[in-house]
């Protein structure tokens, strides 16, 4: 997996995310400490160590006072894992990358059928080790939370590292279902981080789902930050976390 791009990804987005507000020196992390984030979950096996790990991670990144955690629903063991780091305006900017993994495993699509009231089988597989979708994205989410922490931002960050997407989505959904309208309000933008750094692929930015401003800004902050980035749509059925944030319902 190429750090190296990863790196530069993070550069970019760092120069995109504040709109300026909040500039500051970027102190991009060396590659050994995406890799190490990446390294926790995959090493982790299932979806309940995948969140232990997460957590044990935010602990010696030093994130700990920033986290607290969210239930999803009856069906799931999983939570959703919250990084609130305050500013002093009204907006709140959101980033969010998904924590859990798919295994190719017939109950899976099982789970998924019953809105997954069969996680707990699915969790202790491990066909998968999950490091592309989507250890990249929380080392993403980790290393943008480390950077903002402990500075007087304007905006107030919102890292939310969210269980059960590979399960439609539930752990987004579920909190922006709990939001009330002053916050939903307050939101300037939300940037969802998932399979970052493929090897031999460059990075997208999805084009049919994404602000154009905003993605403008993205592609001229790669340029200037080296990072490879380009537009894609995504394929037909596909979704991620930033679906809730457009709408969400019963499905």
């Amino acid at each position: 997996m190429p750090f190296k791009s990863l790196s530069a990804l993070l550069g970019a987005l760092l120069l995109t995310l504040p709109f300026g507000a909040d500039a500051a020196p970027l102190e991009q992390p060396a590659g050994s400490e995406l890799m190490a984030t990446v390294e926790a979950l995959s090493d982790a096996w299932t979806n309940r160590g995948r969140k232990w790990a997460v957590e044990d991670r935010i602990e010696e990144l030093g994130l700990s006072p920033y986290l607290h955690t969210e239930w999803i629903d009856w069906f799931t063991f999983h939570e959703n894992l919250i990084l609130e780091i305050p500013g002093s305006g009204d907006e709140i900017v959101y980033v969010t990358a998904h924590w859990d993994k798919v295994d190719t495993n017939p109950l899976a699509l099982a789970s998924l059928l019953v809105n997954g009231a069969l996680d707990e089988l699915v969790s202790w597989s491990y066909f998968t080790d999950g490091a592309l979708d989507n250890g990249t994205g929380v080392a993403m989410v980790l290393a943008l939370a480390r950077h903002f922490a402990g500075r007087e931002n304007h905006y107030t960050y919102r890292f939310v590292l969210t269980g059960a997407e590979e399960m439609g989505l539930r752990g987004a959904r579920a909190h922006v279902a709990r939001l009330d309208p002053d916050e939903v309000a307050r939101i300037a933008f939300a940037v969802n981080l998932d399979t970052l750094a493929r090897a031999g692929t460059r990075d997208c930015v999805m084009s049919d789902v994404s602000d154009a401003h905003l993605m403008q800004r993205l592609l001229y902050a790669a340029r200037d930050s080296g990072a490879s980035i380009g537009t894609e749509k995504l394929p037909e059925g596909a979704s991620s976390d930033h679906a809730p944030f457009a709408h969400t319902s019963f499905w």
